[in-house]
């Protein structure tokens, strides 16, 4: 699991800082999953990457393309958001319960 340095992280662990929300929104793929999550906060891997590749051209969503995709969600971003509080992840269960932040949600409207 990707651990964030801990300037990430607010006083109280569980709210990502002014550092962290820069660093979810810095990222196209983060803004997507966060805005994807918002309108629907629970949820499986699966259903996830389905949502995000309704938002990709066709053309860039084949067959290799999604199983990339999938493994950066599973490895590197669903981990990263959990680690900030933004939303929980079972690895095993491969679920999703995103929690959000009202600063966070305000900023991708």
């Amino acid at each position: 699991m990707v651990s964030p340095n801990s300037s990430l992280t607010g006083a109280n662990d569980s709210a990502p800082s002014t550092e962290g929300l820069t660093e979810i929104l810095r990222n196209r793929q983060r803004r997507a999953i966060c805005k994807c999550l918002n309108s629907t906060p629970d949820g499986t891997l699966d259903e996830l990457l389905d949502q995000l590749c309704q938002r990709t051209p066709v053309k860039e969503t084949d067959s290799a393309e999604r199983h990339r995709l999938r493994i950066r969600l599973h490895h590197v971003h669903l981990p990263f958001l959990a680690d900030l509080g933004v939303l929980e992840y079972d690895h095993r269960r491969q679920t999703i319960h995103y929690r959000g932040h009202p600063h966070l949600d305000h900023l991708l409207e």
